[in-house]
C-alpha cells in the first residue's frame, strides 16, 4: 500500500514537471513574440518548442544539482555533528529543526533564481550559469515579494499533498462503495 503511494507520487511529480516545463516555456515564448510584435501561429509555436524547451531545461538542471549538493551537504553535516558530539535527543531535534529551516530557505531562494533564469534563458541569449547569475541580480530588489509568493505556493502544495495522502492512501475518511 505504501509503495503505491510513493509510485503515484513519483509519477505525478514527473508528469507535473514535464507539463509545467512545456507550458511555461510556451507561455514565455508567446509573451516574447507579443512584445516583439511577431506574428505567431500554433504551428510555429510547436516548431519552436524543442529549442525553447532545451534552453528552459538548462537552468532547471543547474538548480536540481544545487538542491542535491545542499541536501547531501546538510545530511553529511548532521551525521558528522551527531557522531562527533554526544548530544541528547532535545538538542538533536533542535539541530534538525534549524537545518530544516535553513534547507527550506535555500530551497525557496534557489527556486526563485531558477524561475527567473528560465525566463531569461528563453528571452535572451543567456542560459545556464550566466542566466542564473543575471536572475540573482534582478531578484535583489524584490526578494521579499518573491519569498512570499513562493512560500504561498509551497504551503499550498504541502497542504494538497497532505490532504491527498491522508484521504486517498491513509483512509482517514473511509469511503463506502455501494
Amino acid at each position: 500500500m505504501l509503495w503505491n503511494f510513493w509510485l503515484i507520487n513519483v509519477g505525478s511529480f514527473i508528469s507535473v514537471f514535464i507539463f509545467s516545463l512545456l507550458s511555461t516555456s510556451a507561455i514565455i515564448y508567446l509573451v516574447a513574440c507579443i512584445y516583439a510584435a511577431k506574428q505567431i501561429t500554433f504551428k510555429k509555436m510547436m516548431s519552436v518548442m524543442p529549442t525553447v524547451w532545451k534552453r528552459f531545461m538548462v537552468p532547471f538542471l543547474w538548480s536540481f544539482a544545487l538542491f542535491i549538493v545542499v541536501a547531501v551537504g546538510l545530511q553529511i553535516g548532521v551525521v558528522a555533528i551527531m557522531r562527533q558530539f554526544s548530544v541528547g535527543p532535545a538538542l538533536r531535534i533542535a539541530v534538525a529543526v534549524i537545518l530544516l529551516i535553513l534547507y527550506v530557505v535555500g530551497f525557496v531562494h534557489i527556486t526563485m533564481i531558477c524561475q527567473l533564469a528560465s525566463v531569461i534563458s528563453v528571452l535572451e541569449d543567456l542560459y545556464g550559469r550566466k542566466a542564473m547569475v543575471k536572475s540573482k541580480e534582478l531578484i535583489k530588489g524584490t526578494m521579499g515579494l518573491w519569498v512570499w509568493c513562493l512560500l504561498g505556493v509551497l504551503v499550498d502544495s504541502v497542504l494538497v499533498q497532505a490532504l491527498f495522502g491522508s484521504l486517498v492512501f491513509l483512509d482517514v475518511v473511509p469511503i463506502e462503495v455501494t
